[in-house]
């Protein structure tokens, strides 16, 4: 396998000549995508079989250091997409839901992720709780005042909550990531409205893995707001910490397009997962081929 590799479009400044990566890293990869292996059923640890395009297109990357993360687009390459096949519906509600659903929940991981948000707390209200939403948001926005001024000194920082209705018809309440612990006692009173309950997530060293855990717990509560919050935000996160962004054009089959991400981006690591569009039934899957490399 040529380690070689030609690539165009790069954000850093000069363009930048790729020559052969080391072996031994790119046959580990390799060894992780190989899709003989994986037509066969692999063994244990083996990624799934990759489309065919795969084995050689031009994949459009996105690259997300402060994340871990990286995507790859597979490029089409003539003929007809699947989700532009004639007799589709141009514009499906459902699937439209789902994609926005899918877009707020990958940007709620990112975010998490990039500005290390793992410490978690459900913000409640005492007595028959609160059932106006704009009221429930200002409550919230004067919270979020209020400990910035006493625990961070008055200097902004990044969070994310979501709003969730109490099932159990108790009005609204708030599910909180800071990207450090408060006391309990010390955000029950500057809430001031009820209750806090933290929730404690272990990090096992691993502060990355922690983010995406407690990520995923929001981005949950961020499928239910479509249905109970029509038409507003969904979510709500401090402005000005948007993860950086990186884009390249890389012609190669998937192993190398990953590793030569991972040895510009990640220092060499190998990714710890690797998720791929082929693990979804073609019907399910309308668009080019997608890998997504996690990292940490």
């Amino acid at each position: 396998m040529s380690g070689k590799l030609e690539t165009d479009s790069l954000t850093r400044s000069g363009r930048l000549a790729v020559g052969s990566l080391q072996d031994t890293h790119q046959e580990a990869v390799s060894a992780r995508l190989d899709p003989k292996s994986a037509e066969k059923g692999g063994s244990e640890g083996t990624a799934p079989r990759l489309d065919s395009a795969t084995h050689l297109t031009r994949w459009h990357c996105k690259v997300l250091p402060d994340c871990g993360e990286a995507t790859f687009v597979g490029a089409v390459m003539g003929g007809v997409r699947r989700d532009a096949e004639p007799g589709r519906p141009t514009i499906d509600p459902l699937r439209a839901r789902q994609e926005a659903e899918r877009r707020a929940r990958t940007k709620t991981r990112r975010y998490c992720t990039a500005n290390k948000l793992f410490r978690m707390s459900t913000l409640t209200y005492r007595g028959d709780g609160q059932h106006d939403y704009r009221q429930m948001c200002e409550d919230v926005r004067r919270f979020m005042v209020r400990l910035r001024n006493t625990q961070w000194r008055g200097k902004a920082f990044p969070y994310l909550w979501v709003a969730e209705l109490h099932p159990g018809g108790h009005g609204w309440h708030v599910h909180l990531l800071l990207p450090r612990y408060v006391l309990k006692e010390r955000l029950a009173e500057i809430w001031g409205h009820g209750f806090v309950d933290p929730i404690k997530i272990s990090t096992k060293g691993n502060e990355a893995a922690a983010c995406r855990v407690a990520a995923s717990y929001v981005a949950k509560y961020v499928s239910k707001a479509y249905e109970t919050v029509p038409n507003r935000n969904r979510y709500k996160c401090a402005e000005g910490y948007q993860p950086r962004e990186e884009v390249e054009s890389v012609q190669a089959i998937g192993a190398v397009a990953i590793a030569h991400v991972s040895e510009f981006y990640f220092n060499g690591a190998k990714p710890v997962r690797i998720w791929s569009s082929s693990e979804l039934p073609e019907e399910d899957w309308r668009g080019p081929p997608i890998m997504v490399a996690f990292y940490g």
